[in-house]
């Protein structure tokens, strides 16, 4: 039985060798003249291997795997690699159709897909359980009804790397569009992409999209969703994406719609919006709202973050220098539970509305958040930000970046004038006894070091200044 077992390994094993030993390299065109002709002729585990140049007309569009795994591939990247589909709404063309069960190792890498039309996917369309790989691409200049660049219908591809831009859908996703799938779409970049819902991403209809590590900047919706749309209990994980200059009516960087994303670790900022200018709830939608930085949206008196009917939940977010409109919006029929999060220089209001009575509880605050230079878009925090866990009451980090420089902030500069002078004594005494409304001073004032901002920082600071007293601990 043993020499059975062992003869059955064996023979698996030469198996095995054997078909990685008969994969080939076909080359396009100086093997096989189109693209097509190259993936007709390859076997599962082959490479098609494709030369610079602009490739039109058939064979060169419309490519079809046929379900199977091979990789297409070009030699120099897709600066050099180019698929111009040459479609139109007379003659729709489009650069890719996956709808044969095609898998991961199905991979496409390293071209540019230009000017596909078609109903769905105008660069690419993966449809029918269909999950191959796209990776290093330039997606552009393509048009849908829905999915002008990527179109996901049953089925949840691997989209990485992949530049995605000037796309357009007239209805849902002008880059990407998922209905009924999950695919992961991490490390691309989206810009100038439109669609009358999603101009950057459109996840309906039950799609749990992992949207990962991208930049998406400069899309537009006539609608909802600049950035990222989701609907009907799409509860897409969005994490770690820098989000920035998109637009919407509603939801310039992110809107929700009777969905329960995961919504952590992002940088959200300058966004506009009519309504929800960083990211808008809407009916039936309770996302968890966690560690964003959400800073200088815009929306005419509707909030950085906007709810209706909804009840979103949100942690350890920097809401701050909204450009108009207020920090937190919500309609009767919602509301916002904030814990750990710093709320700041909002042009219509920090802790107004259906949030002001969460000012000083739960670990909430209003202080600057001492971003590094928001000027070279870093959000990252400098040495003596309220946000870093040694500087605030819950002891964790607030917003989506950690210390990032030192800053040009000095200890004891309770006014941020980048001096240390009676001003700083001046400032806080005023904070103290005279006004209520006054912002919270910088944590470079807390002087003596023992963790909070307070009366005795007054003592320690006008001491230090006046020459009996000790100079402050942070220097």
């Amino acid at each position: 039985m043993k020499k059975a077992v062992t003869l059955l390994i064996a023979f698996g094993a030469v198996v095995i060798l054997s078909a990685a030993s008969f994969a080939t390299v076909i080359h396009v065109p100086a093997d096989q003249p189109t693209i097509q002709a190259g993936i007709d002729a390859a076997i599962p585990g082959d490479t098609v291997l494709v030369a610079d140049g602009t490739y039109t007309g058939n064979g060169n569009r419309d490519i079809d795997f046929g379900g199977k795994g091979i990789v297409l591939k070009s030699e120099n990247g897709s600066d050099f690699t180019i698929i111009d589909c040459q479609g139109d709404s007379l003659d729709p063309h489009r650069g890719f159709y996956f709808h044969s069960g095609e898998d991961s190792t199905a991979v496409v890498d390293g071209f540019t897909i230009r000017n596909g039309n078609a109903v769905n996917g105008g660069g690419i369309s993966c449809n029918f359980n269909s999950s191959p790989t796209i990776s290093d691409n330039t997606i552009s200049g393509n048009s849908a009804n829905n999915g002008g660049g990527i179109h996901c219908r049953y089925s949840s591809p691997t989209i990485s790397n992949n530049t995605i831009s000037g796309n357009s859908a007239s209805y849902y996703g002008g880059g990407i569009y998922c209905r009924n799938s999950n695919p992961t779409i991490s490390d691309n970049t989206f810009s100038g992409n439109s669609a009358y819902n999603g101009g950057g991403i459109s996840c309906r209809i039950g799609s749990n999209s992992s949207i990962i590590d991208n930049t998406f900047s400069g899309n537009s919706a006539v609608h909802d969703g600049g950035g990222i749309h989701c609907d009907e209990n799409s509860n897409a994980f969005i994490s770690n994406n820098h989000i920035n200059n998109n637009s919407a009516n509603s939801g310039g960087g992110i809107l929700t719609y009777n969905a329960n994303p995961t919504i952590g670790y992002n940088i959200i900022d300058g966004n506009l919006a009519n309504a929800g200018g960083g990211i808008f709830c809407a009916y039936s939608t309770n996302p968890v709202i966690i560690n964003n930085t959400i800073s200088g949206n815009s929306a005419d008196g509707d909030g950085a973050i906007s709810c209706f009917d909804s009840n979103p939940t949100v942690e350890n977010c920097i809401i701050a220098f909204s450009k108009s409109g207020r920090s937190v919006f919500c309609n009767p029929s919602s509301n916002a539970t904030l814990t750990c999060c710093d709320v700041y220089g909002n042009e219509g209001g920090d802790w107004v509305g259906c949030i002001a009575g969460q000012a000083d509880t739960n670990g909430n605050f209003s202080a600057d958040p001492l971003f590094c230079d928001t000027a070279a878009v870093d959000f990252s925090l400098s040495k003596f930000s309220p946000c870093l866990p040694q500087y605030n009451s819950c002891g964790v980090l607030i917003g989506s970046l950690d210390l990032g420089c030192t800053g040009p902030y000095i200890c004891g500069d309770a006014n941020g004038d980048s001096l240390v002078n009676q001003d700083d004594v001046a400032f806080l005494q005023a904070f103290y006894f005279d006004c209520s409304s006054c912002p919270d001073p910088l944590v470079v004032a807390d002087v003596n070091c023992d963790g909070s901002v307070d009366i005795a920082d007054i003592v320690y600071l006008a001491q230090f200044l006046n020459g009996t007293g000790p100079e402050p601990c942070c220097w």
